[in-house]
């Protein structure tokens, strides 16, 4: 199996707004963007409900400074998210001389990650920040606790949902360039409607061709296997396919256990 090289992964692209300013995410995204040899293009989302949320006639705003209450408008929504901007910008710079990566910023204004996937061609992986819930293609998103978490460094396993799709042949590659690349392990998941034992005969025997140390295979039907493993080996980064709705409850819930980031491919 050929790892995923700059001629199959054009660039990570990786949402923020001013809400999820995690600058511990925006260091894992750029460690991602070091080992794939990759350019890191940051997209700063300006939430178009905060500015729906300017327009009525109640909507107030505590000054920082000050702590004074007065009305919020569009103006004054416009000035704090370009000053957050700037903030963001500045440490995607910093990053870039640290990792010595090509890196851009981009300003629009939507929905935090659905963004990402829309500009997203299919060459393009999506680096999700891991206090999202993503259930049902981008359709909601909440906070959880595993956002309090720090990032871990890619040395824990790396996960990887594959479902013998496209998205899911290119995410598996990427998954063991990384592992290849950082010495990782890698736990690979499989949805509970595979044909188990014709599968996973193919996929260990091209793990074991791989180079990667250690590899596991888990399936969908046991979820108490793979809350175990989670809890036993952690993980650096959880890898999907970009169409994953048959299961998201799953990933999800893997996802929070292991408190990392995501990657659509």
């Amino acid at each position: 199996m050929t790892p995923v090289s700059s001629n199959t992964v054009g660039r990570i692209l990786m949402a923020v707004d001013a809400s999820l300013q995690n600058y511990d995410a925006l260091e894992a995204a750029a460690e991602f963007a070091s080992h794939l040899e990759t350019q890191l293009v940051a997209l700063f989302v300006e939430d178009i409900n905060l500015f729906k949320l300017a327009e009525l006639p109640f909507a107030k705003e505590l000054d920082r400074s000050s702590g004074v209450m007065r009305s919020l408008s569009p103006d004054s929504v416009t000035r704090a998210l370009k000053a957050d901007a700037q903030k963001f910008e500045k440490r995607l710079s910093e990053e870039s001389a640290k990792r010595r990566i090509s890196v851009s910023m981009k300003v629009v204004r939507g929905h935090y990650a659905a963004a990402a996937l829309e500009i997203a061609d299919k060459s393009d992986i999506v680096f999700v920040h891991n206090v999202t819930s993503l259930a049902y293609g981008l359709g909601r998103v909440k906070s959880t606790r595993s956002g309090l978490r720090r990032a871990g460094s890619l040395k824990k396993p790396i996960w990887v949902f594959y479902d013998e799709s496209e998205q899911a042949e290119r995410a598996l590659k990427l998954a063991l360039s990384l592992c290849q690349k950082s010495g990782s392990d890698i736990n690979v998941v499989l949805p509970k409607s595979a044909a188990q034992s014709d599968l996973t005969s193919r996929l260990s025997s091209e793990l074991k061709g791989s180079g990667v140390a250690g590899c596991q295979i888990l399936s969908m039907s046991d979820a108490e296997q793979i809350i175990d493993v989670a809890q036993l080996s952690g993980g650096s980064v959880l890898i999907l396919p970009r169409d994953y709705r048959q299961y998201a409850e799953t990933a999800d819930m893997l996802a929070g256990k292991l408190g990392c980031h995501r990657i659509l491919v």
